[in-house]
């Protein structure tokens, strides 16, 4: 409850302040545009007000009901007969569950909604985290390109000077080779995320965009505080809880409908020119077998639906435990990636020395290169995937999407100039 409260707190200041302190980033105002662009999301709209119309009809299940009937006869006598009647039910337990059913029917179909707002969410962070590993691997494989072009050209010096070899040379200019297939690969991947991102929002992606610039991540309140928030706001189990309960009520329903059914009912009969009105109480028995096989399904699906809250809520708590624990990891990840550039770094600088001084080859050092910029595509990657695994636990939280991607955008483009976007 106090996470929730603070929640909201910090989204009201953020409202209050954005307007002249923060600015939407990438994922921020890609989001916003998906958001009346992509036609799957744009589908969940009219689902939504479908299922208002239906809990609505549902509502006015008990009010009165008015019906106008006219007979003509023409075997005996030309005389009509005309009957406006009103009838409103007074007991009636079918119509009583059919009214208690809208509001879960409510419930349920904002919970849907939620559900496509994360879809939205996970599939425009996905194109775009694809969009920025190729981007950010361009940019890695440009430099590795050149620092591999200097050793290759500081070999033919070499050779020529008699102080090198043919396979010094030769190997220098297959490991530049080797980087140029991996751009021409790169530059494909790169077209192919950009496309999917346009598609989905709209908007191409920014140039300005490609190059991350990490900053933080909010902190994370301990496992059994996520696991409160999942189950107390995770859409997939809100909307296993209402159809419970519209099972439950369905089962009300259908033992209702074997239940005598009482109406007031107010009838004016006009046949010729004689008019007679009565008002009177309308009492129905239903008989026959049917509602007795509807009775037994709608109980064997409310237990069905049962089973399906209690999967739900498990895996709700599954899910927050494993996505917990990839945050952990990936946190855990980042930091031993970031000290694996490092020494990948000092590595190229004391085998080029070493070089210099005889003692190393230079095989050593074209495989240091290559092993520092696997080491910071490495940490490209392992930074990505860490904040997949916050959006995906928060979103198994209810966050809102704006929310996280906001904290992303501060995460992955903490320098970013957001006026370009």
């Amino acid at each position: 409850m106090m996470r929730t409260t603070y929640r909201l707190l910090a989204l009201l200041v953020a409202s209050l302040l954005g307007s002249t302190t923060a600015s939407a980033g990438p994922f921020t105002e890609g989001y916003a545009a998906a958001r009346g662009t992509d036609s799957l999301f744009l589908s969940a709209a009219p689902e939504k007000e479908a299922a208002g119309w239906a809990a609505m009809t549902a509502r006015a299940a008990y009010l009165p009901s008015a019906q106008l009937q006219q007979q003509q006869q023409y075997s005996t006598s030309s005389l009509t007969s005309r009957t406006f009647s009103v009838s409103q039910p007074v007991f009636s337990i079918d119509k009583a569950a059919t009214v208690m059913e809208s509001t879960p029917r409510l419930r349920s179909a904002e919970s849907v909604y939620v559900q496509r707002e994360n879809d939205l969410a996970t599939r425009y962070f996905k194109a775009l985290a694809d969009w920025l590993k190729a981007s950010e691997g361009l940019r890695l494989t440009s430099a590795k390109k050149t620092a591999y072009t200097q050793q290759y050209e500081a070999a033919k010096r070499a050779l020529l000077a008699g102080e090198g070899t043919v396979s010094d040379r030769q190997d220098a200019l297959l490991r530049l080779e080797q980087a140029q297939s991996e751009e021409v690969l790169l530059e494909a991947q790169q077209q192919a995320a950009a496309n999917e991102v346009q598609m989905i929002s709209g908007v191409a992606p920014n140039d300005t965009w490609s190059t991350l610039t990490v900053g933080e991540l909010p902190k994370l309140p301990e496992q059994e505080d996520c696991l409160r928030e999942a189950l107390a706001h995770n859409p997939q189990l809100l909307q296993a809880q209402s159809d419970k309960e519209m099972a439950d009520l369905g089962v009300w329903k259908a033992r209702g409908a074997l239940a005598p059914q009482v109406s007031v009912v107010v009838a004016h009969t006009t046949v010729s020119n004689f008019t007679t009105e009565y008002t009177g109480i309308q009492v129905s028995m239903p008989l026959g077998v049917a509602p007795v096989g509807q009775a037994l399904s709608a109980s064997a699906n409310a237990d069905r639906q049962r089973w399906l809250t209690l999967d739900a809520e498990n895996k709700v708590k599954l899910d927050v435990r494993k996505l917990y624990a990839q945050f952990k990891a990936g946190v855990a990840e980042v930091s031993m990636r970031k000290t694996a550039v490092e020494t990948a770094s000092l590595g190229v600088e004391a085998n080029m020395k070493s070089y210099q001084g005889g003692v190393r080859t230079k095989t050593d050092v074209l495989n240091a290169i290559q092993a520092l910029y696997q080491a910071k595509q490495d940490l490209v990657t392992a930074q990505i995937a860490l904040a997949e695994s916050y959006l995906n636990l928060e979103l198994t939280q209810g966050t809102r999407p704006e929310a996280i991607l906001q904290s992303l955008d501060g995460y992955l483009f903490a320098k970013i100039d957001k006026t370009s976007i």
